[in-house]
C-alpha cells in the first residue's frame, strides 16, 4: 500500500500518515491466515489493472495472469471475489462506448484508453485461472453453496455495517467528491460498489478501506497540491506533517504498551480452567461433548474431540451434508424458546456440555424450572453440565 501510494503521489509523508489511518481502520478485520496473501493480491490486482490500461507494459499482464492462480491455491473460497474487483473496469469499458451515457453523465470521466480492450481479454482468461488447482470447479461454486441466509444472521463479520464505521464511511465519500477534476468512472464505481457491499456485510468494509486508500490518496495529494498552488505557506504544511507524525508515534507507543499488557488468552473468551477440568477429571473417551464453535479450536489444540469449531462453512449441508451450524445457531445464539435445547442435546446424543455464561443457551437452561442438568464444573465465565 505504501509503495503504490508513493508511486501515485511522490509524497512519502502523506503516505505514512494515510497508511497509519488506513491500518487503524482495517486492523479489526486482519487475521494471520490466508487472508493476508489474498489482501495483497487484491491490492496488486487493482493497481496492475489501472496501470495496464494506462501503459500496456508486459509486466502487468504477467502479474494479472499469475494472481488468480495464486489466489485459488491459497485462499480458494474467495476466488469469485477476485472478479468483483474487475466489475468497475468492465462497466466503464462498455458504458464508455455508449455516447448517450458519456454525454449525460459529465460529472465523471469515462477512461477510454486504446489498451482497455486488452484488460477485457485478461479478465476473460483469468476466469479459467480457477481451474489450475486441485479443487476442480469448487472455487466457482463455493459462494453459491454457502448458506448466506443464516451465515449473515449469526456471524458478526457478515452482519450489516456497525455505527462505529459510519463516520469513516462518510468521510471517505466526502473526500472523494471534493476531487477538483472529474473522477474516473472505474474509481467511482469501485468506491460506490464496495460501499454498498460494506453496508450489507461488515467484512466488505475491509475491501472498501483497502482499495479506498489507493483512490483517496491520489485525491488528497491533489488537494495538497492545490493548497500549495494557492500559496499556503510551506511552513504551515510542514508543521501539520510533523505534528501528524508525532501523534502517530505517540498512538503507536500506547498501542504497543497495551498489547504488551494484554492477556493473550482471556478467561472471559476461552474456557481455560474448564479445559483443565475436562482433561484431569473427565474420561473424554467415554463422552460426547457439546461446545461453542468459538472455543472449538482451543479445545482441539488440547487434543479434545469437539462438536464443532470456528470453520463454520464445513458444518453446513452443502459442504458436509449436515445442519450442525443451523441447529447450533438456533439453540446457542437465539433467546427464543423454540426449538427446545433438550431435543437438541438428544439429537446429537451429548453426554456433557461446555456452555458460556454469555450465551442464550445458558439463559435458557437457567430459566428452565424443569432443568435436570447436573453442574460438574463452574467458574465466572463457563459451566460444564452432565446431561
Amino acid at each position: 500500500m505504501f509503495y503504490i501510494g508513493y508511486k501515485y503521489t511522490k509524497n512519502p509523508k502523506l503516505c505514512v500518515i494515510f497508511i497509519f489511518f488506513s491500518m487503524f481502520t482495517i486492523s479489526p478485520f486482519l487475521t494471520c491466515r490466508a487472508q493476508i496473501i489474498s489482501t495483497i493480491i487484491f491490492i496488486l490486482q487493482y493497481y496492475c489493472s489501472k496501470e495496464l490500461i494506462k501503459t500496456n507494459k508486459k509486466r502487468y499482464y504477467f502479474i494479472l495472469f499469475l494472481l488468480p492462480i495464486i489466489l485459488v491455491n491459497i485462499h480458494g473460497t474467495i476466488f469469485i471475489t477476485y472478479f468483483i474487483f474487475y466489475l468497475p473496469f468492465i462497466v466503464e469499458y462498455f458504458l464508455g462506448k455508449i455516447k448517450l451515457i458519456t454525454g449525460k453523465f459529465k460529472g465523471i470521466e469515462f477512461y477510454t484508453s486504446k489498451y482497455y480492450k486488452n484488460l477485457m481479454i485478461v479478465i476473460f482468461i483469468n476466469i479459467f485461472g480457477g481451474l489450475l488447482s486441485p479443487n476442480g470447479i469448487l472455487p466457482y461454486t463455493t459462494i453459491l453453496n454457502s448458506p448466506i441466509n443464516y451465515f449473515s444472521k449469526y456471524i458478526n463479520e457478515l452482519k450489516p455495517i456497525s455505527k462505529d464505521f459510519v463516520s469513516l464511511f462518510v468521510l471517505y465519500f466526502i473526500t472523494f467528491f471534493l476531487y477538483r477534476d472529474r473522477p474516473k468512472a472505474h474509481e467511482t464505481f469501485m468506491l460506490l460498489g464496495l460501499g454498498i457491499m460494506g453496508i450489507l456485510h461488515r467484512r466488505s468494509l475491509f475491501h472498501f478501506f483497502l482499495i479506498g486508500y489507493i483512490i483517496i490518496i491520489e485525491i488528497l495529494n491533489n488537494i495538497l497540491n492545490y493548497l500549495n498552488y494557492t500559496k499556503i505557506k510551506e511552513k504551515t504544511i510542514k508543521i501539520t506533517y510533523n505534528c501528524s507524525i508525532i501523534i502517530i508515534l505517540i498512538l503507536s507507543i500506547l498501542q504497543f504498551h497495551n498489547n504488551l499488557s494484554m492477556v493473550y488468552l482471556p478467561k472471559t473468551k476461552y474456557p481455560i480452567n474448564s479445559t483443565e477440568y475436562l482433561l484431569k477429571e473427565v474420561d473424554l473417551s467415554k463422552e460426547i461433548l457439546f461446545n461453542d464453535f468459538n472455543v472449538g479450536t482451543y479445545l482441539e489444540y488440547h487434543g479434545i474431540k469437539t462438536f464443532m469449531d470456528s470453520r463454520a462453512t464445513i458444518f453446513t449441508k452443502p459442504f458436509n451434508d449436515t445442519t450442525i451450524l443451523y441447529d447450533y445457531s438456533e439453540i446457542y445464539l437465539t433467546y427464543k424458546n423454540q426449538p427446545d435445547y433438550k431435543e437438541f442435546f438428544k439429537k446429537y446424543k451429548f453426554t456433557i456440555a461446555l456452555v458460556s455464561k454469555n450465551s442464550a443457551l445458558y439463559t435458557k437452561i437457567k430459566n428452565d424450572k424443569s432443568n435436570s442438568l447436573q453442574i460438574l464444573y463452574e467458574d465466572d465465565y463457563f459451566l460444564i453440565y452432565r446431561i
